[in-house]
């Protein structure tokens, strides 16, 4: 969001994926302004676009488990994190993303 204006941030993080739709970090801010509002469709279908460019980003991974949590699809969700620490388990963003599906399905006692 920008200074609490999810309106606007929407706006022109659509605005800039427009200038150049193939753009990852546009793309990324965009699911992420949508994950915020809990557009969690509009958010996947970004995610997904993001990942046909960039199949290999560890943060889109773990941003797609997010969604996917939010959601409770669980087991999407967990191929989303597995992907994700493949790639890059060291990603501040991954690392939350653990975190978050630990909390979400109970398994507290398994987090590290």
């Amino acid at each position: 969001q920008i200074d609490g204006q999810p309106v606007v941030a929407r706006m022109l993080a659509e605005r800039a994926v427009a200038a150049d739709p193939k753009r990852i970090g546009s793309l990324q801010v965009l699911a992420d302004v949508l994950a915020e509002r809990e557009a969690d469709s509009e958010a996947m279908a970004v995610l997904d676009r993001a990942l046909a460019l960039d199949p290999e980003n560890a943060a889109l991974h773990a941003r797609r488990a997010s969604v996917l949590l939010r959601q409770d699809r669980f087991s999407a969700a967990s191929a989303a994190l597995a992907r994700a620490e493949a790639l890059d388990p060291s990603l501040a963003v991954v690392r939350a993303a653990r975190a978050d599906y630990m909390v979400r399905s109970g398994r507290l006692d398994e987090a590290e």
